[in-house]
């Protein structure tokens, strides 16, 4: 059975910070950039008592009871984990669930991933390639049934795409599902610290979603805060150096997510909806405001006298790491830029200060599940 450390499947956190780029391209420029005069750049606002307006989310437990059971239902039925009990009906129709065998040929050889025992598949629910399914209509349990088919053009596999082949397929029943008792060896196979029954995990649950909660509500005072702080001032220019970081900060971080997928950068760059031209435009769009941000938190760095020592960012690092996906704050300090981390501190402690003077207003709180559980 595949296991996970965190279930959610539904919930997206956004954390507090988008920490990216993770590249160490940095060495050539670190002095230039070090030696860049925020003030021949930036005419600072006000950013000390700023008032803001901010929405408040927050987790109720019987949320969260309904959020866990809608969760492990999702989960056992993404990993097929049902239960099932095999019926008396012999010939299969729309929405049977068949409990099959199946090997797929190309040219007369077996292919990766196209060969299963004991599969079951719901007819009708679009799981397999088109003419698969509607195929085994009107056959019966214990018939063999070959199917000539062609894979789509856009399938994702370089071997199968547009490649015509044959499934060899026998029906072994018509079964009925049920989901499978939420008992300790369900939860043992869950692979997760500490959670051995429901009321462990639905504990796991809720501290996992208020952890998400906070987040939020974080993000969207620190998001309000920088919003202020970024229209009340002026920023004439943005030196060439800082704006090559940046740009170097993106690829890099490009290239780590088509590293993740397997796949090229030109792939990758379609996967999040992109074309060149389009992607070169956000690219260079998204450096210059990163790079406009660097240096206001520059510039309210030299006025408040903040500086950056290598203990702050040891310390930052051993406190974000692992939301962040690291293993240890030492791998997090070696996989990022020497310039980033210092930017990427500045930043949280000038967030610090603006929240310690800020006059924060919630309006009234929403539910922070609402949407999944409609």
């Amino acid at each position: 059975m595949m296991k996970r450390k965190i279930l959610f499947a539904g919930l997206l956190v956004t954390m507090a910070v988008s920490m990216s780029g993770c590249g160490k391209a940095d060495g050539e420029n670190a002095d230039s950039l070090d030696d860049i005069n925020p003030d021949e750049y930036v005419t600072l606002g006000d950013y000390k008592n700023l008032e803001i307006n901010v929405d408040h989310y927050e987790v109720k437990d019987d949320e969260v009871k309904q959020y866990v059971a809608k969760d492990l239902d999702n989960y056992v039925d993404n990993y097929d984990l049902y239960d099932y009990t095999t019926t008396d009906k012999q010939t299969v129709s729309t929405n049977d669930i068949v409990n099959i065998d199946y090997e797929g040929k190309k040219d007369g050889v077996a292919f990766s991933g196209g060969t299963a025992q004991g599969a079951h598949l719901e007819i009708g629910s679009g799981r397999f390639i088109d003419g698969f399914e509607d195929g085994l209509l009107g056959a019966n349990v214990g018939d063999t049934v070959e199917l000539n088919l062609t894979f789509p053009e856009d399938y994702g596999n370089d071997e199968l795409n547009g490649q015509e082949v044959v499934f060899t397929v026998s029906i072994n029943s018509i079964d009925e599902s049920h989901l499978p008792d939420y008992d300790e060896a369900f939860f043992a196979n869950l692979g997760i610290d500490n959670v051995t029954n429901y009321d462990e995990y639905l504990d796991y649950a809720k501290e996992y979603i208020q952890n998400a909660c906070d987040q939020q509500n974080n993000t969207a005072i620190e998001t309000a805060l920088w919003d202020v702080v970024k229209n009340g001032s002026e920023v004439s220019d943005v030196p060439q150096s800082l704006l090559d970081e940046k740009l170097a900060e993106l690829d890099d971080d490009l290239q780590e997510y088509a590293d993740q997928y397997g796949v090229d950068t030109d792939t990758m760059i379609g996967y999040m909806g992109y074309d060149a031209d389009s992607y070169e435009e956000m690219r260079q769009s998204t450096a210059r405001s990163e790079a406009e941000k660097d240096l206001i938190c520059r510039a309210i760095a030299k006025a408040e006298g903040i500086t950056i020592t290598e203990d702050d960012v040891k310390e930052v690092a051993q406190e974000e790491y692992e939301s962040y996906g690291f293993t240890s704050a030492a791998d997090m300090i070696s996989s990022k830029s020497d310039e980033y981390l210092r930017s990427y501190v500045r930043y949280r402690k000038i967030m610090d200060l603006l929240k310690e003077t800020a006059n924060v207003t919630e309006n009234e709180s929403i539910s922070f599940l609402a949407d999944y559980l409609e």
